[in-house]
Formats: C-alpha cells, sequence, structure tokens
C-alpha cells in the first residue's frame, strides 16, 4: 500500500495584491533534501497493459526531463 499524498486539485497563493495559482497534475515532493515524483494510470476492462504501462514511463519521463534541464 501507498500513501498517494499531493495527487491532483489546485494549488494557490493569495492575497490582498495578487493571486498564483497553479493545477496538480505532475507534481513532486521535496523532503529530507530528496525528490519524490509518482506516475500511475487507470485500468479499465477496455485497457492494453502495455499501452498503459508506456504511458505511466511517458508520464514520469517528461517531468525527470524538466528537472535535469533545469
Amino acid at each position: 500500500t501507498y500513501k498517494r499524498q499531493l495527487y491532483t486539485g489546485s494549488i494557490f497563493i493569495m492575497n490582498d495584491r495578487f493571486l498564483e495559482s497553479s493545477v496538480a497534475i505532475r507534481t513532486g515532493i521535496i523532503q529530507d533534501n530528496r525528490l519524490f515524483v509518482n506516475s500511475g494510470g487507470a485500468i479499465t476492462i477496455d485497457s492494453d497493459p502495455v499501452d498503459e504501462y508506456e504511458e505511466t514511463l511517458h508520464k514520469i519521463k517528461n517531468f525527470l526531463n524538466v528537472i535535469k534541464e533545469s
């Protein structure tokens, strides 16, 4: 069992002068100087397991590429 923690939704900071917001769809958590990222998908009756696995790898690859380039 894995505790999902931050998964999806809106993240925002607001005061009387500004609002900054984003949608948490690809997220990472930094804890103890380590970065944790997760990727997953949904399996349905029509799912192809190989396609679902490749999609999961694709999701995490894009996130990690952004980290490498920064």
